[in-house]
């Protein structure tokens, strides 16, 4: 069978000198839809050789080219025996190599090093990777790392990545948060619920989202918790976890959290129930307007456009399915939380002409 011109066209230039042209033959492979058996036979040995090339570039890119053959040939019966041996050159012999020589490359090369490891089903691999992470120094490969970790790793991997969520970087500590999740599921919530209150934005926003997905009713508490405190920062911080946490306590708190005496957490409330798309804070929403700062304004307005878009009506967190219980503030013995609207609401608003300016409306 003669092969087509685009698979001519790779077998030359995957023997090309030119590091570039190379490459690009070796990523050629990868857009390929469909292999014959003939074209995988013509293709196998030029692309094995180009694994050992001296180029980072090269190697990697064969090497994912050889795992997309990989995924063709498993097609065909009679390449049983050859998708068995490549399999495992796509594993042990693979990793081994460019894991030893991943300390002397230099970033980008490191994370496509790491991009190819995604794909690695050996269990000695988590273990390479907790060393190659501890005496890693750029805090953006680590955090990469620890995404492949989250991937393929063990309960080993849980234990060494809690130590890492006290680290400076807070890509690092999110990252670790997601990982672990991803391996240890509900068995983590109790390691990462303490970064609700962690320094970054972003740390506060995985643990929340991740932990509503996990039904962890503790989130709603502890972030209740934190908006009542007298710290400012504290109350911000539970203001922006609560828009990850879509449950109709969150909505209720953010309601709660837009009469609060600090300008930017008005503000950031507003933004929280925009991103939930909270249908029940639209009233609410179009009531502050009339008195809202100039500056508030365009945020309402764009926390409106987004409920207009898909408004949710949002449930209440449940904590035993079976038996439908709900969520309750202390002292509540309704079961659920008392909704804003059920009372008057003093709402303050700053106002662009006087700082101590306030409008009182019912909402």
């Amino acid at each position: 069978m003669k092969l087509r011109s685009q698979i001519n066209r790779i077998l030359r230039d995957i023997q090309s000198e030119d590091e570039d042209i190379q490459t690009y033959a070796a990523m050629s492979v990868l857009r390929l839809k469909e292999v014959s058996p003939e074209e995988i036979e013509a293709l196998l040995p030029p692309l094995r050789l180009s694994t050992s090339n001296e180029s980072i570039s090269v190697r990697f890119f064969s090497r994912k080219a050889l795992n997309e053959i990989k995924i063709q040939m498993a097609k065909y019966p009679s390449f049983h025996e050859e998708y068995e041996r490549l399999k495992a050159e796509s594993t042990v012999s693979s990793w081994n190599m460019l894991l030893s020589n991943l300390e002397k490359e230099d970033i980008e090369a490191k994370i496509a090093i790491l991009d190819f490891l995604r794909d690695v089903n050996d269990p000695l691999l988590p273990d390479a990777l907790h060393s190659f992470i501890r005496n890693e120094t750029d805090t953006f490969v680590i955090a990469e790392a620890i995404k492949v970790l989250g991937m393929i790793g063990t309960r080993d991997s849980v234990d060494f990545m809690e130590e890492l969520l006290s680290h400076s970087d807070s890509r690092i500590r999110s990252n670790a948060v997601e990982a672990m999740a991803e391996i240890g599921g509900q068995q983590v919530m109790r390691s990462i619920l303490p970064l609700l209150e962690d320094d970054d934005n972003r740390v506060k926003a995985t643990v929340a989202k991740i932990c509503s997905q996990h039904g962890e009713h503790q989130v709603v508490t502890t972030l209740e918790t934190m908006l009542h405190s007298v710290e400012i920062w504290m109350r911000e911080s539970a203001t922006y976890a609560l828009g990850y946490v879509p449950c109709s306590e969150s909505v209720n708190l953010l309601l709660e959290a837009i009469c609060d005496v600090n300008p930017e957490i008005q503000k950031k409330a507003i933004e929280a129930l925009g991103k939930l798309r909270a249908k029940k804070a639209r009233e609410y929403l179009l009531a502050i307007e009339i008195s809202a700062a100039s500056e508030t304004v365009p945020v309402i307005h764009k926390a409106l456009a987004a409920i207009a878009s898909d408004p949710q009506e949002h449930s209440y967190f449940s904590l035993d399915k079976e038996n439908s219980h709900t969520y309750a503030r202390p002292g509540d013995k309704s079961g659920k939380i008392k909704s804003p609207s059920a009372k008057t609401q003093k709402v303050s608003i700053s106002t662009p002409t006087s700082s101590s300016a306030s409008t009182s409306m019912k909402l």
